[in-house]
């Protein structure tokens, strides 16, 4: 078991890995634990890779971090031109502040205000001999995987990115643990905001979990040292009845005379200082994520100790459907490259029994925006090159049994199954076609990019699913306001893991720049629930998601409006994997094809 779990982790970190073993003597008796620290490493910052754990210069404490970290300052105005990723190991540096604050008089208040200032995805594992507790966590929205699980053979608990045993849990984005090793207690920090009632009975099912392992916890939230967090979540809703913008949109609504595209491009005169808001928050997002990245592909990092012998291959990918999101994230990627010789990839998967991939509703909006970006940017010498991958029934049947089953657990649903394979294969990139040019000239070649964008949390964020819609006309903006920030509260334990276990396993990194927490905090707080989303806009597909539409528009331009008026289209369908299987599944089903023997 642990040999397979090892590898799993090898496939996470292909770049540098190291093992070690402590023996820790707990409390006055000579009882003692045994210790075993595995870090597998992915080099996207710094000038080379750093092996893990972390050690401090005692030996005393040892680190395993996973993530990314753009600042450790909090703030939502940052420069991006400051920031200097070649220049800077995260992780090591995470490691490296909390050294001084673990030792100060006051280290849990400041340990906790460190964590509330960080900016990025992160998951980490601390051991500390000399307090003889281990501590860990997750970012508030999950965005790197960890796992607790435990093995009833070795009496072993084993906390990691990926699972290979039956007893296992994902940790719940509630705070920051602690574990006595001596008592074999568990208490938690917890994240300061409005309360997330999900998240909240995600820890107590938590809680009875560890109970039953005989792990004791002490989940009794101790509000003096709260992680206060200096971004917020908590939905804007303001008295509907006095708004002017609702008011302007209301009158809009009402102008049958205009289509849908005259309609959005009103809309965009009525939300014009919004969506440079955004723009200016959203370009930040994608410009720090692009800038955050090792200079070689996957193939390269290795081969040469030249890194420009990588010159010409894709470092950066974007899962592209061709719909809203995925087309505003590769705008403002294609706007923001400063590698000409270096395509920006757009990564387009398609499923079929038969091998009738251009179907798919995903294959054909996603070169219908390839062509329009690239008529954009081919004439400012930016390279975009869209890249369609074919998978058959038959691989996802091998490659679900084989690997991507044990990267989905916990999770066990049919929505799961087809999601969690849906981004495992067009990650891997293989047996793919290369859509270079208007002329369809055609190449296979595998993937290279060492880094993906995923456009994780704009559904959330801009009310793009269909039960926003339903909520809407259940009970009016009150609805619709709970029903957002119920997605937005559990996002965490809906997909995140999940979706960074699944893209990970290719060594490549997983990057969602709409969860970037200055974009989450302008969107969430500083934006009415209407500006965002406004069902009454018509017919499904223009209200919904209305900010991010006309943001679209303002890009791509008036000609253009069709892209931005997309339908939302989940991926499952768009990619028409959800057609390989059973017809009369239901995405909340426990998926039989998950399960382990």
């Amino acid at each position: 078991m642990i040999s397979r779990l090892l590898s799993l982790h090898r496939n996470r970190g292909p770049d540098c890995s190291k093992n070690t073993w402590e023996h820790l003597t707990v409390g006055e008796s000579p009882s003692k634990v045994d210790v075993r620290i595995s870090g597998h490493v992915l080099w996207t910052q710094g000038r080379h890779p750093v092996p893990q754990p972390y050690v401090n210069s005692t030996g005393t404490r040892m680190c395993l971090f996973n993530g990314d970290i753009y600042s450790f300052e909090g703030s939502n105005n940052y420069n991006v031109d400051h920031f200097q990723p070649q220049e800077i190991h995260d992780g090591l540096s995470f490691f490296e502040k909390i050294q001084d604050v673990l030792d100060s008089e006051n280290c849990v208040d400041q340990f906790a205000s460190l964590v509330g200032r960080l900016r990025g995805p992160f998951a980490f594992i601390l051991v500390d001999k000399v307090t003889e507790t281990v501590m860990f966590g997750r970012d508030f929205f999950g965005r790197e995987s960890l796992l607790l699980s435990y093995d009833d053979a070795q009496q072993l608990i084993v906390l990691s990115s990926v699972s290979v045993f039956s007893k296992v849990f994902e940790i719940p984005t509630a705070g920051i643990y602690q574990l006595d090793l001596k008592t074999w207690k568990l208490k938690v920090l917890r994240f300061s905001c409005h309360e997330r009632v999900d998240v909240l009975e995600n820890l107590r099912k938590f809680g009875d979990f560890l109970e039953s392992i005989g792990v004791q916890q002490d989940f009794e939230f101790n509000f003096r040292n709260e992680i206060c967090l200096s971004f917020s979540t908590h939905l804007k809703v303001s008295d509907s009845q006095s708004c002017s913008i609702l008011q302007q949109l209301s009158e809009l609504s009402t102008n049958t005379h205009l289509d849908r595209s005259q309609l959005l491009i009103r809309a965009l005169y009525i939300l014009d200082s919004y969506v440079s808001e955004l723009l200016k928050y959203l370009r930040q997002s994608v410009r720090l994520r692009m800038k955050a990245v090792a200079p070689t592909c996957r193939k390269c990092t290795f081969n040469s100790s030249n890194p420009s012998s990588c010159s010409n291959h894709s470092t950066i990918g974007i899962l592209f459907s061709g719909g809203l999101d995925s087309t505003v994230l590769a705008y403002l990627a294609a706007e923001a490259s400063t590698c000409t010789n270096q395509p920006i990839e757009l990564i387009n998967v398609a499923f079929s029994k038969d091998s009738h991939f251009d179907h798919c509703p995903d294959r054909q909006t996603g070169i219908e925006s390839y062509e329009v970006l690239r008529k954009i940017f081919e004439p400012q010498g930016k390279s975009i090159k869209l890249v369609l991958v074919n998978e058959s029934k038959e691989e996802v049947k091998e490659m679900r049994e084989d690997r991507i089953k044990n990267l989905i657990r916990p999770l066990t649903s049919v929505l799961d199954d087809s999601l969690g394979c849906c981004l495992w294969f067009a990650t891997r990139g293989r047996r793919r076609i290369s859509l270079k040019s208007q002329d369809a000239n055609r190449a296979r070649e595998d993937s290279l990019v060492k880094t993906v964008f995923l456009g994780s949390g704009a559904d959330e964020l801009f009310g793009g699913y269909g039960r926003h819609r339903s909520a809407y006309e259940r009970q009016g903006w009150e609805g619709l306001a709970k029903e957002m920030q119920l997605d937005l509260d559990r996002i965490s334990i809906r997909n995140m893991g999940r979706d960074n276990r699944v893209v990970s396993d290719h060594g490549v990194c997983p990057r969602m720049p709409f969860l970037d927490e200055a974009v989450v905090n302008f969107v969430a707080s500083e934006c009415d629930l209407w500006i965002k989303c406004c069902p009454l806009l018509g017919d499904r597909g223009l209200g919904e998601k209305l900010l991010l539409r006309v943001t679209a528009l303002r890009l791509l331009g008036e000609e253009n409006a069709k892209i931005a008026l997309f339908p939302k289209r989940a991926m499952q369908f768009g990619s028409r994997i959800a057609k390989l299987e059973n017809s009369k599944e239901k995405g909340g089903d426990s998926c039989d094809r998950l399960r382990q023997e």
